[in-house]
């Protein structure tokens, strides 16, 4: 379990909590309470995270953020 809570924090360090939330569809205080490593996500959101961060990982498994179209014009 120490394990995994590290790798989440990890994952949600400098990502916008609001955004994760929203995608997962639940709230950021929830979010927060797993990057702080208050509560484990259930498994439920586990997967959902996972389908969430993992488009976004490069080869070494460091979070890459995908770019804002808007802000790329």
């Amino acid at each position: 379990m120490t394990r995994l809570r590290t790798e989440l924090q990890r994952l949600l360090v400098g990502v916008n909590l609001a955004e994760v939330a929203r995608a997962i569809g639940t709230e950021r205080s929830t979010v927060t309470k797993w990057r702080s490593g208050q509560t484990l996500p259930s498994a439920r959101y586990a997967q959902l995270l996972i389908r969430y961060f993992a488009p976004r990982l490069d080869h070494n498994g460091i979070y890459q953020p995908t770019p804002d179209p808007q802000q790329e014009a």
